[in-house]
């Protein structure tokens, strides 16, 4: 079962998700059988198979699948801990992509006061929480509030990884992009081109 569940996160990093989608099931319903289904291993099994779904454009099934390993976590373990934060994450993400960006809001926050709480303001996740909820509140047109967010992830990213990696760019290239939406356009295009240098010199042209 084990083994099934990792050839699955093998084939779903090496980018082959039908794979990793069947080895994930067949984990699963080994755990089912085995473990019942309250246990970790489900959980965890689920949440593998949402990210699956999700990559897929699944989203219904994904959703149904972060919903089902939430459950089972917030049986196991307090409100605060990290696998439920990972939970309100994925939650979050796949609402965004659903085009629910209030619960996408909600579910990011929750995952941001937990890793707060867990990991500490200058942790990796805390950072791209940020970014995160920058992105979430610029769709919803709450322009100052995403610039904000924005700028803690950047402050973050720098402090953490360095100004020459490809989130730093992402995050620059975000920030140039609200302040074309706030009129700014001097400013985007100084963030646009800082992350253009930073793409160029990882990526090439």
């Amino acid at each position: 079962d084990l083994c099934h569940n990792n050839l699955g996160v093998v084939h779903r990093d090496l980018g082959d998700l039908d794979k990793a989608k069947e080895y994930f099931e067949r984990a699963l319903t080994n755990y089912l059988k085995k473990l019942g289904p309250h246990h970790l291993n489900v959980a965890r099994c689920d949440n593998n198979l949402g990210s699956v779904h999700r990559k897929l454009g699944d989203l219904g099934q994904a959703k149904e699948y972060y919903e089902r390993a939430r459950t089972i976590f917030l049986t196991k373990f307090s409100p605060d801990h990290l696998d439920v934060a990972r939970c309100h994450n994925n939650l979050a993400l796949v609402h965004r992509d659903l085009g629910d960006l209030d619960k996408a809001k909600e579910y990011f926050e929750r995952a941001l006061t937990n890793y707060l709480k867990k990991l500490g303001p200058d942790h990796l996740k805390v950072a791209s929480c940020h970014n995160n909820l920058g992105l979430v509140h610029r769709d919803l047109g709450y322009l100052d509030k995403a610039k904000e967010y924005f700028e803690r992830a950047l402050t973050n990213y720098l402090k953490k990884i360095g100004p020459d990696h490809l989130d730093v760019a992402t995050c620059l290239n975000n920030l140039g992009f609200v302040h074309n939406d706030l009129g700014d356009l001097e400013q985007a295009k100084e963030y646009h081109e800082r992350a253009l240098t930073i793409f160029l010199t990882k990526l090439g042209p």
